[in-house]
């Protein structure tokens, strides 16, 4: 009787010490995994009109288009670049949100008011989308800036369109099939060059900038049991990962450096981050929409409001 007791205690003491180590090992295993979350904070805040740190905009109300500043960009210093749309203008300003000066660009030259109905969504595109409702525009024929953007040297650069609209033989302000863009490159600030495109949707300084993006949605992500995934990388290898439960994996994801794999996390709304062979690093929390990022991570937006923009830093912040 002895004996049976010590062998049901033996058994019960392992059974215990192997449970314990279990918990104990993934225990371990989650505190390998960097946990991240984006905190925002509002660095600039101005009001509408023409003064330094003001912005301009132009808004005719209900159902007309609301022309406000809608690209930033910041350089390694931390510096935030403001394309002042309205007021011709890309402002500038210190890592701390403090007004530092105004650089003269053409970017809102000459009227036309128009609507469009029935007409493509991408004038290049004639037979794609169709704009089915009316929209009144009160739109710049001449010059309309479109975006800013800064390279890893600290160049910024300027991109607009030129020429959008013609007056037909009615009379009336047509698109111009003739429309070119055209990019402005400053050096410390300081205009040094200007060149003629086609008609882009937006510049980007780097020459595979279609081509990087592109490759960004190139692996595939596969449900192979309940817990399980397979990533489908672009050259073909294939890798397990396991995942918790509470887990669903969208079915694409972003190839990194290093040969890292981002996958979103759809019910938890986070993204999750492998190593190129499987074992998650890093669970992040959303990044911010239409935003730019920093050196460190941070990302800025933009934000319109009824009397005032504010420019928001999106902090990364390890829990």
């Amino acid at each position: 009787m002895k004996k049976m007791k010590r062998i049901v205690l033996k058994n019960l003491l392992i059974i215990i010490f192997l449970f314990s180590n279990k918990i104990f090992s993934q225990a371990i295993s989650n505190q390998s995994v960097i946990t991240e979350e984006y905190v925002p904070k509002v660095i600039i805040e101005g009001k509408w009109g023409t003064n330094a740190g003001e912005f301009g905009r132009n808004f005719l109300g209900m159902g007309t288009k609301d022309y406000t500043p809608s690209s930033l960009a910041v350089n390694s210093k931390g510096e935030i670049y403001i394309l002042d749309l309205v007021n011709n203008r890309i402002q500038k300003f210190d890592k701390e949100g403090r007004y530092l000066k105004s650089i003269k660009v053409e970017s809102f030259k000459g009227w036309a008011e128009y609507e469009t109905v029935g007409v493509p969504v991408d004038p290049n595109n004639p037979e794609g989308e169709i704009i089915d409702n009316v929209v009144k525009y009160i739109h710049p024929t001449e010059v309309l800036g479109i975006n800013i953007a800064i390279d890893s040297e600290d160049n910024l650069y300027y991109y607009c369109h030129k020429n959008l609209m013609k007056t037909n033989e009615s009379g009336e302000s047509i698109r111009n099939p003739d429309a070119r863009g055209e990019v402005w490159l400053f050096k410390n600030d300081k205009l040094v060059r200007k060149w003629e495109t086609n008609l882009m949707e937006r510049f980007e300084p780097s020459p595979d900038y279609e081509i990087e993006k592109q490759k960004l949605d190139r692996c595939k992500i596969e449900k192979s049991d309940k817990n399980s995934y397979i990533i489908i990388k672009p050259n073909g290898e294939k890798i397990q990962i396991k995942v918790e439960a509470n887990v669903d994996l969208s079915d694409k994801g972003k190839l990194l450096k290093d040969d890292k794999i981002e996958i979103y996390d759809r019910k938890n709304k986070k993204f999750r981050t492998y190593d190129k062979n499987g074992k998650l690093e890093k669970i992040s929390g959303i990044i911010p929409f239409g935003g730019v990022s920093d050196k460190e991570n941070n990302f800025y937006k933009i934000e319109s409001y009824t009397s005032v923009i504010r420019i928001e830093k999106w902090r990364l912040k390890r829990k």
